[in-house]
Protein backbone atom coordinates (compact mmCIF):
# COMPACT_ATOMS: atom_id res chain seq x y z
CA UNK A 1 0.00 0.00 0.00
CA UNK A 2 1.17 3.08 -0.79
CA UNK A 3 -0.13 6.80 1.12
CA UNK A 4 -0.12 9.90 0.31
CA UNK A 5 -1.36 13.39 2.51
CA UNK A 6 -3.40 16.07 0.20
CA UNK A 7 -4.55 19.25 0.96
CA UNK A 8 -7.84 20.20 -0.48
CA UNK A 9 -7.74 23.63 -0.69
CA UNK A 10 -10.35 24.41 1.37
CA UNK A 11 -9.66 25.75 4.18
CA UNK A 12 -12.25 25.00 6.58
CA UNK A 13 -11.26 21.43 5.58
CA UNK A 14 -7.78 21.35 5.17
CA UNK A 15 -7.79 22.80 9.07
CA UNK A 16 -10.81 19.91 10.18
CA UNK A 17 -9.28 17.48 8.79
CA UNK A 18 -5.95 15.22 7.54
CA UNK A 19 -7.21 13.35 4.10
CA UNK A 20 -4.78 10.74 2.76
CA UNK A 21 -4.64 9.42 -0.70
CA UNK A 22 -4.08 5.58 -0.95
CA UNK A 23 -3.38 3.16 -3.38
CA UNK A 24 -3.15 -0.88 -2.51
CA UNK A 25 -3.44 -4.41 -3.97
CA UNK A 26 -7.15 -6.45 -4.21
CA UNK A 27 -6.47 -9.70 -5.64
CA UNK A 28 -3.39 -8.67 -7.32
CA UNK A 29 -5.36 -5.58 -9.37
CA UNK A 30 -4.52 -1.43 -8.20
CA UNK A 31 -7.28 -0.03 -6.37
CA UNK A 32 -7.28 3.83 -5.41
CA UNK A 33 -9.04 5.06 -2.20
CA UNK A 34 -9.14 7.65 0.86
CA UNK A 35 -8.37 7.32 4.42
CA UNK A 36 -9.35 10.85 6.19
CA UNK A 37 -9.83 11.27 9.69
CA UNK A 38 -10.36 14.38 11.65
CA UNK A 39 -7.33 16.64 12.81
CA UNK A 40 -6.42 15.66 16.10
CA UNK A 41 -6.59 12.03 15.21
CA UNK A 42 -3.17 10.83 16.26
CA UNK A 43 -3.53 13.07 19.33
CA UNK A 44 -7.02 12.23 21.03
CA UNK A 45 -7.19 9.81 23.67
CA UNK A 46 -9.84 7.79 22.73
CA UNK A 47 -10.01 5.85 18.87
CA UNK A 48 -12.60 7.81 16.70
CA UNK A 49 -15.30 5.52 14.86
CA UNK A 50 -15.35 4.32 11.38
CA UNK A 51 -17.47 5.23 8.54
CA UNK A 52 -16.59 3.29 4.96
CA UNK A 53 -18.67 5.04 2.08
CA UNK A 54 -19.12 2.83 -0.63
CA UNK A 55 -20.28 5.35 -4.29
CA UNK A 56 -22.13 4.71 -6.85
CA UNK A 57 -21.73 4.80 -10.62
CA UNK A 58 -19.16 2.28 -12.64
CA UNK A 59 -15.30 2.93 -13.29
CA UNK A 60 -14.48 6.38 -13.56
CA UNK A 61 -18.55 7.71 -13.44
CA UNK A 62 -19.04 8.52 -9.66
CA UNK A 63 -15.81 8.55 -8.57
CA UNK A 64 -15.80 9.88 -5.66
CA UNK A 65 -14.19 13.28 -5.02
CA UNK A 66 -11.08 13.82 -2.84
CA UNK A 67 -13.24 16.88 -1.10
CA UNK A 68 -15.71 14.37 0.24
CA UNK A 69 -13.61 11.96 2.70
CA UNK A 70 -12.38 15.46 4.86
CA UNK A 71 -15.74 16.89 4.65
CA UNK A 72 -17.73 13.64 6.18
CA UNK A 73 -14.38 12.58 8.38
CA UNK A 74 -15.62 16.53 9.97
CA UNK A 75 -19.08 16.19 9.93
CA UNK A 76 -19.22 12.65 11.48
CA UNK A 77 -15.94 13.17 13.77
CA UNK A 78 -15.19 10.09 12.63
CA UNK A 79 -12.34 8.05 10.09
CA UNK A 80 -13.62 7.54 6.76
CA UNK A 81 -12.80 5.22 4.16
CA UNK A 82 -13.74 5.17 0.47
CA UNK A 83 -12.75 3.06 -2.04
CA UNK A 84 -13.04 3.98 -5.68
CA UNK A 85 -13.16 0.05 -6.91
CA UNK A 86 -10.65 -1.61 -9.35
CA UNK A 87 -10.72 -0.05 -12.88
CA UNK A 88 -11.46 3.33 -11.59
CA UNK A 89 -8.67 6.73 -11.85
CA UNK A 90 -5.31 4.98 -12.06
CA UNK A 91 -6.73 1.39 -10.85
CA UNK A 92 -6.77 -1.37 -13.11
CA UNK A 93 -8.45 -4.68 -13.26
CA UNK A 94 -12.45 -5.08 -13.98
CA UNK A 95 -15.24 -3.08 -12.48
CA UNK A 96 -17.46 -6.12 -11.97
CA UNK A 97 -20.82 -4.20 -10.23
CA UNK A 98 -20.72 -5.47 -7.00
CA UNK A 99 -18.79 -8.96 -8.13
CA UNK A 100 -15.43 -9.68 -6.93
CA UNK A 101 -14.65 -5.91 -6.78
CA UNK A 102 -16.53 -6.11 -3.56
CA UNK A 103 -13.52 -7.28 -1.94
CA UNK A 104 -11.61 -3.89 -2.42
CA UNK A 105 -13.78 -2.36 0.32
CA UNK A 106 -13.35 -5.19 2.58
CA UNK A 107 -9.76 -5.41 1.68
CA UNK A 108 -9.45 -1.36 2.53
CA UNK A 109 -11.34 -2.13 6.22
CA UNK A 110 -9.01 -5.18 6.35
CA UNK A 111 -5.60 -2.50 5.72
CA UNK A 112 -7.02 -0.38 8.43
CA UNK A 113 -7.45 -2.99 11.07
CA UNK A 114 -4.71 -2.68 13.21
CA UNK A 115 -4.32 1.01 13.46
CA UNK A 116 -4.91 1.59 17.18
CA UNK A 117 -6.74 4.90 16.31
CA UNK A 118 -9.68 3.08 14.96
CA UNK A 119 -12.57 1.74 17.26
CA UNK A 120 -12.88 -0.96 15.55
CA UNK A 121 -16.09 -2.07 17.65
CA UNK A 122 -18.17 0.81 15.75
CA UNK A 123 -18.28 0.34 12.01
CA UNK A 124 -20.53 1.49 10.17
CA UNK A 125 -21.18 1.72 6.13
CA UNK A 126 -22.81 3.91 3.76
CA UNK A 127 -24.08 2.88 0.70
CA UNK A 128 -25.32 4.96 -2.54
CA UNK A 129 -26.77 3.68 -5.48
CA UNK A 130 -24.90 0.74 -6.61
CA UNK A 131 -22.94 0.95 -3.39
CA UNK A 132 -25.76 -0.18 -2.21
CA UNK A 133 -25.32 -3.38 -3.66
CA UNK A 134 -21.58 -3.32 -2.13
CA UNK A 135 -23.16 -2.42 1.04
CA UNK A 136 -25.58 -5.62 1.33
CA UNK A 137 -23.48 -7.96 -0.09
CA UNK A 138 -20.49 -6.76 2.77
CA UNK A 139 -23.30 -6.88 5.43
CA UNK A 140 -23.77 -10.94 4.22
CA UNK A 141 -20.28 -12.25 4.91
CA UNK A 142 -18.51 -9.26 6.95
CA UNK A 143 -19.84 -9.10 10.89
CA UNK A 144 -17.48 -6.03 11.43
CA UNK A 145 -20.10 -4.10 10.30
CA UNK A 146 -22.34 -2.84 13.06
CA UNK A 147 -24.93 -0.68 10.90
CA UNK A 148 -25.68 0.61 7.39
CA UNK A 149 -27.42 3.43 5.54
CA UNK A 150 -28.41 3.21 2.10
CA UNK A 151 -29.92 5.76 -0.43
CA UNK A 152 -31.00 5.16 -4.33
CA UNK A 153 -30.85 1.83 -3.46
CA UNK A 154 -30.76 -1.03 -5.10
CA UNK A 155 -32.06 -4.47 -2.71
CA UNK A 156 -33.00 -6.07 -6.98
CA UNK A 157 -31.05 -5.24 -9.55
CA UNK A 158 -33.08 -7.72 -12.13
CA UNK A 159 -36.00 -5.06 -11.20
CA UNK A 160 -33.63 -2.37 -12.39
CA UNK A 161 -31.99 -3.56 -15.41
CA UNK A 162 -35.87 -4.05 -16.68
CA UNK A 163 -36.92 -0.37 -15.65
CA UNK A 164 -33.63 1.17 -17.00
CA UNK A 165 -32.87 2.08 -21.31
CA UNK A 166 -30.56 0.14 -23.45
CA UNK A 167 -27.55 2.25 -22.47
CA UNK A 168 -27.72 0.68 -19.05
CA UNK A 169 -28.68 -2.46 -18.98
CA UNK A 170 -25.72 -2.48 -22.03
CA UNK A 171 -23.29 -1.37 -18.93
CA UNK A 172 -24.84 -4.30 -16.75
CA UNK A 173 -24.60 -7.13 -19.51
CA UNK A 174 -20.90 -6.25 -19.81
CA UNK A 175 -19.74 -5.70 -16.01
CA UNK A 176 -21.89 -8.64 -14.35
CA UNK A 177 -21.31 -11.18 -17.61
CA UNK A 178 -24.82 -10.68 -19.21
CA UNK A 179 -28.48 -10.15 -18.97
CA UNK A 180 -30.30 -11.60 -15.77
CA UNK A 181 -31.87 -14.44 -18.50
CA UNK A 182 -28.04 -15.48 -19.65
CA UNK A 183 -26.35 -15.35 -15.69
CA UNK A 184 -29.22 -15.18 -12.94
CA UNK A 185 -26.93 -16.54 -10.50
CA UNK A 186 -24.65 -13.19 -11.07
CA UNK A 187 -28.32 -11.30 -10.38
CA UNK A 188 -29.25 -13.61 -7.36
CA UNK A 189 -25.88 -12.53 -5.39
CA UNK A 190 -26.13 -9.12 -6.43
CA UNK A 191 -29.66 -8.32 -5.30
CA UNK A 192 -30.04 -8.53 -1.49
CA UNK A 193 -33.86 -9.26 -1.70
CA UNK A 194 -33.13 -13.05 -2.46
CA UNK A 195 -31.13 -13.43 0.79
CA UNK A 196 -32.46 -10.62 2.90
CA UNK A 197 -32.51 -12.77 5.95
CA UNK A 198 -28.86 -13.12 5.97
CA UNK A 199 -29.11 -9.18 7.03
CA UNK A 200 -28.59 -9.01 10.34
CA UNK A 201 -27.51 -5.52 11.45
CA UNK A 202 -29.73 -2.27 11.73
CA UNK A 203 -30.73 -0.25 8.19
CA UNK A 204 -31.53 3.36 7.61
CA UNK A 205 -33.13 3.14 4.00
CA UNK A 206 -34.01 6.22 2.04
CA UNK A 207 -35.79 6.40 -1.27
CA UNK A 208 -37.70 8.69 -3.33
CA UNK A 209 -40.89 7.93 -5.50
CA UNK A 210 -39.36 9.88 -8.20
CA UNK A 211 -36.27 8.29 -8.18
CA UNK A 212 -35.93 7.41 -12.20
CA UNK A 213 -32.88 5.24 -11.79
CA UNK A 214 -33.41 3.00 -9.04
CA UNK A 215 -37.41 2.19 -8.93
CA UNK A 216 -39.15 2.61 -5.59
CA UNK A 217 -40.94 -0.59 -5.40
CA UNK A 218 -38.35 -3.08 -5.29
CA UNK A 219 -36.97 -0.78 -2.16
CA UNK A 220 -40.68 -1.22 -0.58
CA UNK A 221 -40.83 -4.56 -1.07
CA UNK A 222 -37.35 -5.21 0.47
CA UNK A 223 -37.97 -3.39 3.57
CA UNK A 224 -41.15 -5.14 4.03
CA UNK A 225 -39.42 -8.25 3.76
CA UNK A 226 -37.09 -7.29 6.44
CA UNK A 227 -39.06 -6.43 8.52
CA UNK A 228 -41.48 -9.53 8.22
CA UNK A 229 -38.52 -11.37 8.83
CA UNK A 230 -37.96 -9.35 12.28
CA UNK A 231 -34.84 -6.72 11.00
CA UNK A 232 -34.16 -3.65 12.69
CA UNK A 233 -35.15 -1.27 9.23
CA UNK A 234 -35.97 2.26 9.37
CA UNK A 235 -37.47 3.21 6.41
CA UNK A 236 -37.73 7.05 5.26
CA UNK A 237 -39.89 7.32 1.67
CA UNK A 238 -40.70 10.34 0.06
CA UNK A 239 -42.77 11.56 -3.07
CA UNK A 240 -39.75 13.60 -4.69
CA UNK A 241 -35.89 14.68 -4.46
CA UNK A 242 -34.67 12.29 -7.11
CA UNK A 243 -31.71 9.42 -6.87
CA UNK A 244 -29.96 9.24 -3.74
CA UNK A 245 -31.73 11.93 -1.57
CA UNK A 246 -31.46 11.40 1.64
CA UNK A 247 -31.48 13.47 5.24
CA UNK A 248 -28.05 14.53 6.78
CA UNK A 249 -29.12 15.26 9.85
CA UNK A 250 -31.07 11.94 10.29
CA UNK A 251 -27.75 9.84 8.76
CA UNK A 252 -25.45 11.98 11.55
CA UNK A 253 -28.07 10.69 14.06
CA UNK A 254 -28.24 7.42 12.86
CA UNK A 255 -24.28 7.12 13.01
CA UNK A 256 -24.27 8.25 16.55
CA UNK A 257 -26.75 6.36 17.89
CA UNK A 258 -24.67 3.38 16.59
CA UNK A 259 -20.98 4.39 17.58
CA UNK A 260 -21.95 5.16 21.20
CA UNK A 261 -21.97 2.76 24.18
CA UNK A 262 -24.63 2.71 26.36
Amino acid sequence: MTIEEYKTGIDGLDAGALAYAITYLSDGYTVEGYISAPIDYLEKEEAYPVLVYNRGGNADFGAVNSNMPPNLAISFQAIVLASQYRETSGGNGKDEFGGADVRDIIKLIDLVGSCPFIDHDHVVMWGESRGSIMTFEILRVDDRIDAAIVDGSVPDLVAVYNFRNQDMQSMLDYRVGGSPEEVPEEYTKRSAIQWADEINVPLLVFHTEDDLRAPIEPVDEFVALLQSLGKEVTYIRQAKGGHCWNDLDKIMDFFAEHTRDG
